[in-house]
């Protein structure tokens, strides 16, 4: 059964299949966001700066000021 485009998912805002994520010692509920079936799938394929910052991160501080930083959050 495959789902409708416009059907409400709850989107990662770091995918699992990040390599880093497994350094969380829980996924905290405010990095799940409501996100369209459509734009869930499309944000996964997307190559931006932003996606790469959040890809990139070394330890939880470094993870918790790109999380803070509005600038990239607002553009995910």
């Amino acid at each position: 059964c495959q789902m409708p485009e416009d059907a409400a998912t709850l989107d990662h805002v770091i995918p699992r299949t990040n390599p880093l994520r497994h350094k969380l010692p829980y996924y905290p509920k405010e990095l799940l966001v409501l996100s369209c079936n459509k734009c869930n799938g499309d944000r996964g394929r997307r190559d931006d700066s932003n996606l790469r910052k959040l890809a990139n991160w070394e330890t939880q501080e470094d993870l918790k000021k790109i999380l803070t930083d509005p600038e990239i959050l607002s553009k995910l």
